[in-house]
């Protein structure tokens, strides 16, 4: 569980000086989805693949661009 919130905390300082605070919670949430399988007690198998984390990426980058639509 901590790994979980240091990744979170990590990129939330690094974002909200750029992105401002709103944008900032939304990157550490998405940093967490990158290991919240260790909830489910597969931490480090096939969920840490590059295949699996391009999707995800690609994902999250879709998600931010309709999201800045939505809010300007």
């Amino acid at each position: 569980m901590p790994e979980l919130l240091l990744h979170f905390s990590i990129l939330f300082t690094v974002a909200a000086p750029v992105l401002g605070l709103r944008r900032a919670i939304l990157v550490g949430f998405i940093a967490i989805l990158l290991d919240a399988d260790v909830l489910i007690s597969i931490h480090r198998s096939f969920t840490h693949s590059i295949i699996l984390i391009s999707i995800l990426a690609v994902f999250s980058v879709y998600a931010l661009w309709r999201l800045e639509e939505v809010y300007q």
